[in-house]
Formats: C-alpha cells, structure tokens, sequence
C-alpha cells in the first residue's frame, strides 16, 4: 500500500497528471474538430510545456515559501524536489523536440502564454511574482489555459470560426475558474500568511462557494448557447452537460474534505473527465447513427 500511495504522490506532485490533464483538453478540441491525431505533435507539445512551467513554478516557488506551515502537500513536493528538477530537465528536451514539428506560426501563437507563464513564476516585481499580485491570480490561470489548450489547437484545426473559438474559449476559461476557486479555498492560510489577496480571502469560504455555484449555471448557459450556434453537436453538448452535473458533484465532495487527493487528483483530474466524457459522448452517437 505504502508503495501506491508513493507513486500516486510522485505522478500528482511531479505535475505528470496536470500536463496529462493539458494534452487531454488539446485531443478534446481535437475531437471537436473532427480530427483526432494519435499521436499528436501538438498535444506532446503542451503535456511538455505544462510539465516544465509547473516544474520550474515548484521549484523557483519553494525558494520563496515559508515552509513553517504544517502542510502534507508542502513537505510531499519537498520530498520530490529532486524528481522535480529531472522532471523539468525532461520536459525542457520533450519541448524541443515537440517543436520540431511544429510549424513557426503555430509556435508564434504561444508567446502570449509564455510571457505571462514566466511572469507568474518568476519574482521580479520587488520580489513578488505576477501570482503574488492582489486578485488575478485564477484569471491568469484560466485565461493561459483556455488559450492553450482549446483557442490555440482550434486556430490550427481551421475548421471553426472566430466566434466560435470564442464561444469554447469562453466555456473553458470559466471551467478553469471554476475549479481553481476550489484551490485559493484550500490555500487561504498559506496565501494569507504571505500576503497574497485572492478572492476567498477577500470575500470569504461561504460566498466564494456561492460563485462558484454561479460558474456552474453560467457554464450551462454558454454550453446550451453553444449547442444552438452550431459549436457543439448533440453528443458533445450532452457529455458537456452531463460532465459539469458531475463536476458540481466532485466540487462539493472536495471543499467538504481535507485530504489534498480531492484537490490535486480529483479536481485536477476533472481536464483527463471532461475530455473522457466528450470522447465517451461521441463514440456512442457515431455507434448510434
């Protein structure tokens, strides 16, 4: 038992499940479009992108930290800082290669990203990191992953418009919103001991939970907006729907517990879910018709 518990501690703390989480949102947009490449070039691209920005923010993180905090999830990444760094080192050589084959104005696309990405990990705000600054830290998040991994690998599919892009970025950006007010809840004491506003802290557990709640009916919105604009067919709708009922559920389950497994493998791995659900969807309408 002792050894699983290791390796689920490694595959989660060593951001192996998160990238998965990333290249599985990119095969989902994939789906979408109707061409699903295994392997994809793409997909490899941005597991390895994901894999080394979290790298380097664990490992430029724990420089500034304050470790005093009695915190399992803390003292597990310690334990794994040198898998960490390898890690890192690997995912800087998978990127690379990825790169490869990749055309430039594609690569061109993720500059915005990556600028941002080295801004929120590194300290050069008087020592503060972009993450640091009061408020925006789930918007960045939201707004890199969304683009990334759903505007991006649709702008290289060419098979939607400009609005409806639109239309999936916004859905995802509210997604990535939605489970990370989950995380800022987890961490207000951390947050708050090193002076970092975010919105719980601001505004408090109870009503954070209430936007959250919000996020979800707002998602429905757009989803069922989305169905009828022609962006999403009936299968993808109906897994999306059906998806985020699940999701409300995985939430809950989450914030009534402490353990980190609800946070960093549940509600992390609900990028790895949705993508199932679309795929799950789909093949069962294309078994149907």
């Amino acid at each position: 038992m002792s050894f699983i518990i290791k390796l689920v501690d490694l595959i989660l703390y060593s951001n192996l499940w998160i990238a998965l989480g990333a290249a599985s949102m990119v095969w989902q947009m994939q789906i979408l479009a109707g061409t699903v490449y295994w392997p994809s070039a793409l997909a490899a691209f941005i597991f390895f992108s994901t894999l080394f920005i979290y790298a380097m923010h664990r490992v430029i993180g724990f420089s500034i930290i304050d470790r005093t905090i009695p915190n399992r999830r803390l003292e597990i990444i310690t334990t794994f800082q040198s898998h960490i760094v390898i890690f890192a080192a690997i995912a800087a050589l998978g990127l690379i290669l990825s790169a490869y084959f990749i055309n430039l104005k594609t690569l061109l696309l993720f500059i915005p990203a990556a600028v941002i990405s080295a801004l929120y990990i590194s300290p050069l705000f008087k020592k503060k990191r972009l993450r640091d600054l009061p408020h925006i830290k789930i918007f960045l998040i939201a707004m890199v992953w969304s683009w990334i991994t759903s505007c991006i690998p649709l702008i290289v599919e060419s098979s939607f418009s400009g609005i409806q892009i639109g239309i999936i970025g916004l859905e995802k950006f509210l997604f990535v919103l939605t489970i990370t007010l989950p995380f800022d809840i987890r961490d207000m004491q951390v947050d708050d001991l090193h002076q970092v506003q975010t919105i719980p802290l601001r505004i408090g557990r109870h009503k954070t939970r209430t936007w959250i709640s919000i996020l979800l009916i707002s998602l429905f919105i757009v989803i069922v907006l989305a169905f009828f604009l022609n962006v999403y067919s009936v299968s993808q709708t109906t897994g999306l729907l059906v998806f985020y009922i699940v999701l409300n559920s995985l939430i809950q389950l989450a914030l009534n517990r402490n353990h980190d497994y609800y946070y960093s493998g549940l509600l992390d791995g609900t990028f790895l879910l949705q993508f199932l659900f679309v795929l799950l969807f789909t093949q069962l309408s294309s078994l149907m018709s």
